[in-house]
């Protein structure tokens, strides 16, 4: 690689895509890749300062593409790594945001019922938020000496004389940034070994998986709906209720009654009756006009029709007049034809149960 090519392309990625680390990613800085897409940019306030510091990142990618070690390349040579005020507040934020996060993702009654798990958890999670931004570029920190720092707040927090200062998550991600700050972060001594671009991608996936599973469980546990002219609802009463509901059940049904067709049957049936299940006036319509419900038996269906049929008979409204009789009749065939809708899929479907029995 050309320094001029690595810079221009490093600003052009930084430009359009440095709020989610692309320039990083392009430099084989991927542990700031990761953070920085994890935090759009450094919480929106470091993209800008990237602009000082791209040539620098561009010498250090550089250097260790020549296979230079840290203490070889003319810069930073000291073996203890400086304290920059950048770094450590870099890694307080990180931290603190991983840690609540991760505390965040636990259900409100564990938290409540098992509050040294909760703060064990937290601890964890501090201490790789820290440690992944302590081993970003040319400096590298022990995992060990972070997570001891995470945990050094215990004795206060028995005493309670912590918690009402600051929070858990706070005291625990300033002092574990102290410890890597002031025991555990050093130059490397050597040029870190180069990964193929698939384990490189494979591990950021890995990582985003674990942070997005942490979203999504935060959401699940802990976060409220607010219904129309209801009280707020937390969400996994939601989403319990809507995996429990019929709507989600004949979803599924639809779905493999639909992929047995594909296999069965071939594209051009499963076209066919895709178009049938997402039809507006299909399915659903059959049923409002027989006016029942989705679960309603077969039994039930039979004799609802029957009833509507006796109803709209052309022959029942002879005596009508012939504005009344169009009318019925055209009532009397959309009951046929609803009532043909409902039972030809529910015979599809009882045949596609038979064949997966068997």
């Amino acid at each position: 690689m050309g320094n001029c090519g690595d810079l221009l392309t490093c600003y052009m990625l930084w430009l359009t895509l440095g709020w989610f680390g692309a320039h990083h990613f392009y430099l084989g800085r991927d542990r700031h890749a990761f953070v920085w897409f994890w935090t759009l940019g450094g919480f929106l306030v470091g993209w800008l300062s990237e602009f000082w510091r791209i040539p620098d990142y561009v010498w250090t990618a550089n250097a260790k593409e020549r296979g230079v070690a840290p203490g070889e390349s003319g810069r930073d040579t000291e073996e203890v790594s400086p304290f920059r005020i950048k770094r450590f507040l870099g890694e307080f934020a990180f931290s603190c945001y991983v840690g609540t996060l991760a505390t965040s993702a636990l259900p409100e009654e564990i938290v409540e019922s098992h509050q040294w798990l909760a703060t064990a958890i937290n601890s964890i999670a501090v201490s790789l938020g820290v440690h992944t931004v302590a081993n970003i570029g040319n400096e590298e920190c022990r995992l060990s000496v972070c997570l001891i720092g995470a945990c050094l707040h215990y004795p206060a927090l028995i005493l309670g004389s912590l918690s009402e200062l600051f929070s858990t998550e706070t005291w625990s991600s300033l002092l574990s940034a102290l410890a890597a700050t002031l025991f555990g972060r050093r130059m490397r001594t050597r040029a870190p070994a180069q990964r193929n671009l698939c384990l490189r991608l494979l591990i950021l996936f890995a990582g985003s998986t674990v942070m997005t599973s942490l979203f999504l469980s935060a959401a699940y546990f802990n976060s409220h709906v607010t219904l129309p002219n209801r009280e707020p609802v937390k969400a996994r009463v939601v989403v319990d209720n809507f995996f429990a509901s019929w709507r989600w059940q004949h979803f599924k049904n639809e779905t493999r009654r639909l992929s047995w067709v594909l296999i069965s049957d071939g594209f051009t049936e499963f076209v066919h009756e895709l178009h049938g299940a997402i039809e507006p006036e299909g399915e659903q319509r059959a049923y409002k006009v027989l006016d029942i419900v989705w679960h309603a038996t077969e039994e039930e269906i039979k004799e609802r029709y029957q009833k509507l049929v006796k109803t709209y008979h052309p022959d029942r409204l002879a005596r009508n007049s012939s504005e009344e009789k169009k009318a019925a009749e055209a009532k009397f065939i959309e009951v046929q034809k609803s009532y043909e809708k409902i039972s030809g899929r529910r015979q599809k479907m009882n045949n596609y149960r038979l064949k997966n029995e068997l």
